[in-house]
């Protein structure tokens, strides 16, 4: 057996990555809000992109650069 490496889990991870939910694909949003938010008091600042449909978070941005907004 050469060139494979052997991975040990135990039965509890196992078990937590058979029932894990599925990994879907992301789909479009029609309508997307965007706000800037901070991370540590006043010091580290973040974007984040929410779907106003779902009310759910969609991306968080590390900055809130436009370049990085942009891209």
């Amino acid at each position: 057996m050469r060139g494979r490496t052997a991975v040990t889990t135990c039965k509890d991870t196992q078990l937590r990555l058979l029932h894990a939910p599925p990994v879907l694909l992301p789909e479009p949003v029609p309508y997307l809000g965007a706000d800037e938010f901070t991370v540590r008091r006043g010091r580290t600042h973040a974007t984040i992109l929410v779907d106003t449909n779902t009310h759910r978070p969609s991306d968080v941005f590390a900055d809130r650069t436009a370049h990085t907004f942009a891209a």
